[in-house]
């Protein structure tokens, strides 16, 4: 990942920057929803906003936002939302990039890097639920899984 667009830190928990205006998704925009008990997720892919670069290897493929609206219903839980990345010997790892721990909803922005296989796939995104932070990472989960090439 570049840049994070979230730089509060509460009790050592990213908070997400909130946005006032949801997202539109255009025709080549990869739109998606995620749910799980007490957590709602909308998002979307930005493809149509990004500019094509060549970027280890691949040819015409850009990192494109990636806009997420985030919705905490259950009083006691906490919605994690994580992305695949790169980890050690070229394995998946899942990397939080918001958090939100009160009922609400939060609007996230940021920059999704492609994974270098597969024509720079997109990573995969996932909502988690739990009562904490720590308990939420991996337990209860709804997986977007972009479509490989897009």
């Amino acid at each position: 990942m570049r840049s994070r667009p979230f730089h509060a830190i509460s009790s050592g928990i990213a908070v997400a920057v909130l946005s006032a205006s949801p997202a539109v998704a255009s025709a080549r925009d990869l739109p998606f929803r995620l749910a799980v008990p007490g957590v709602g997720v909308t998002g979307v892919y930005e493809i149509s906003r990004s500019t094509s670069v060549i970027r280890r290897g691949v040819k015409g493929k850009s990192d494109p936002g990636l806009v997420v609206n985030l919705k905490v219903t259950g009083s006691t839980r906490c919605g994690v939302l994580q992305m695949t990345t790169n980890g050690p010997a070229d394995g998946i790892e899942w990397y939080t990039f918001a958090v939100l721990c009160k009922p609400g909803t939060a609007t996230i922005r940021t920059e999704a890097t492609r994974l270098p296989w597969s024509l720079g796939t997109l990573p995969s995104v996932r909502v988690c639920n739990g009562l904490s932070p720590a308990l939420a990472e991996g337990d209860e989960c709804d997986t977007f899984e972009p479509p490989r090439g897009s």
